[in-house]
């Protein structure tokens, strides 16, 4: 009886679900549901390994980081590695479909996991657990709360990302080159949640504390989102025309900002983005955008495969694997 259950519930997750990591391991699941499932508690199967070349890209769901799982895929396939991508979506459900992915990893016996944390906090003891399997670790974009890991016994990981401050400081105090007079600013930052959205506030308020003649007029938070650039810029453009310069955390806030301009067929307006996206490096080209922000996906995939490599070598790595960035303008 327990045979044919188990033949059949094999088939129709098979044909229904797969398995990223391997027949083996789905066969082990599927006998662990038997098991439960007949209270066989004498059961002496085990699971068979997968070769554990298997990464995993667990990742938030934005357009960068989508860009970012295509080069890993790229790169990492060229080295003979198994690139699995997980994005998590968007909503209240992020977190948790996260540690569902870590805990496939596990399952999988994964070589590596390369996340991007949807939270510094709540990932850190399925991060733990990971870890303690031997799986290689690696945290990208966004990091988890050293203290915390710290607490629990997480081993803290590598972290790749560029110098947001830095790259965002260098982009609003170029427009020192460009704007003449002065004039009243908008900014519409990234989630300020996160620590991308918070570094690249603080670097875009020291530039604009060395830059006299720009004034800040208003600054909201745009959660990365297309639609929250289009309706604050709509919001602050119709109540003070005296704002000429719109500085954005993302390109999505951007193109949202540039958007409202064009369809209130506004004038002399500037506005910046950040990511280097291939829908705003078309709009610097057309005029619509000042400039952008490139960190680059194929930069951080090559880290990323070149941190991993010296972590299953047992070579030394850096706590910050740092990025290079660059403006993309005409």
């Amino acid at each position: 009886m327990k045979k044919v259950m188990k033949i059949f519930v094999l088939l129709i997750t098979i044909v229904l679900f797969g398995c990223s990591c391997g027949r083996a391991n789905l066969e082990n699941d599927v006998d662990k549901f038997i098991q439960k499932r007949f209270n066989d508690t004498d059961s002496t199967k085990t699971a068979k390994e997968t070769n554990g070349k298997e990464i995993f890209a667990i990742l938030k769901k934005d357009l960068f980081l989508q860009n970012v799982s295509k080069s890993l895929v790229k790169v990492m396939g060229n080295e003979g590695n198994k690139v699995i991508v997980r994005l998590a979506s968007d909503t209240e459900d992020k977190i948790k479909e996260q540690i569902e992915a870590i805990n496939e990893a596990i399952v999988c016996n994964a070589q590596a996991i390369i996340i991007s944390p949807a939270d510094d906090v709540a990932l850190i003891d399925s991060l733990k657990k990971a870890q303690d399997g031997g799986i290689k670790i690696i945290t990208m974009d966004s990091s988890v709360n050293s203290e915390v890991a710290k607490s629990k016994g997480l081993k803290l990981p590598p972290f790749l990302h560029i110098d947001n401050d830095k790259a965002f400081y260098e982009g609003v105090k170029s427009l020192g080159k460009t704007i003449e007079g002065s004039s009243e600013v908008l900014m519409i930052l990234g989630d300020q949640n996160t620590i991308p959205g918070q570094k690249r506030k603080e670097g875009g308020l020291r530039a604009l504390g060395e830059m006299p003649s720009l004034k800040i007029s208003a600054i909201e938070d745009g959660k990365w989102s297309l639609k929250n650039g289009y309706e604050i810029a709509k919001k602050y453009l119709v109540s003070n025309p005296n704002i000429k310069v719109i500085i954005c955390g993302n390109d999505q806030m951007a193109l949202g900002a540039a958007q409202y301009v064009n369809e209130a067929k506004l004038k002399g307006i500037t506005i910046t983005g950040f990511d280097a996206m291939p829908d705003a490096k078309k709009a610097v080209t057309e005029g619509r955008l000042l400039y952008t922000i490139e960190q680059s996906a194929d930069g951080y995939a090559k880290k990323a495969q070149d941190t991993i490599n010296k972590l299953i070598n047992g070579k030394n790595v850096q706590s910050d694997v740092i990025v290079e960035t660059r403006i993309i303008n005409k």
